[in-house]
């Protein structure tokens, strides 16, 4: 009997210790995997250079970085091949906005300002055509306001940095503050 029970308890300790190792090869698996996905979510979204957001007190973020920029700008050159504007959204999206203006209500549409670079891979990939929306959005209280990009700094080739997010939030309230609130009255 006692050799039965020591049989039991070996052949238990064994089975104990098989699981923990296949338990322990599987988390090692499972943490590979997660520090490659991680690396590669790094890669795609740059957050290694941009580990803060826009609004940080890191005064080095705001600072143009050359590299990080050119990256993505390649990858929204290849976002805009496999991707173009759909032309039925922006009619139904201007129908909808003369619609709800044809109602009084105003509406304020802008381009958000960028760097040179992305304007002409936006302009010449993406099949966005500024001209012809802003023809289409002619509406009684559809206003289009139009910002310089140079007025603005980038920190990655498309997005503002902060200084420049801040201003032009400014820069739209002051225009709509001083022109366009009396059409509401």
């Amino acid at each position: 009997l006692v050799k039965v029970k020591e049989d039991v308890e070996l052949k238990c300790k064994k089975e104990m210790e098989s699981m923990t190792d296949i338990h322990e090869v599987e988390l090692r698996k499972m943490n590979d995997a997660i520090q490659r996905s991680q690396k590669e979510i790094d890669l795609l979204n740059l957050t290694h250079f941009f580990d803060n957001i826009v609004g940080s007190l890191d005064t080095n973020f705001d600072k143009p970085h050359i590299a990080p920029v050119n990256l993505a700008l390649k990858n929204y050159r290849l976002k805009f091949s496999r991707h173009k504007v759909a032309e039925e959204q922006i009619n139904s999206l201007t129908t909808k906005l003369c619609e709800i203006s044809s109602r009084g209500v105003q509406v304020v549409c802008f381009r958000p300002p960028t760097t040179h670079q992305m304007r002409n891979l936006e302009d010449s990939l993406s099949g966005y055509d500024e001209i012809t929306i802003k023809k289409n959005l002619q509406c009684s209280f559809v206003v289009w306001l139009d910002f310089k990009d140079s007025d603005f700094e980038s920190y990655d080739g498309s997005h503002l940095d902060e200084k420049s997010a801040r201003k032009l939030s400014r820069e739209i309230g002051d225009q709509i503050n001083a022109g366009f609130l009396p059409l509401l009255n």
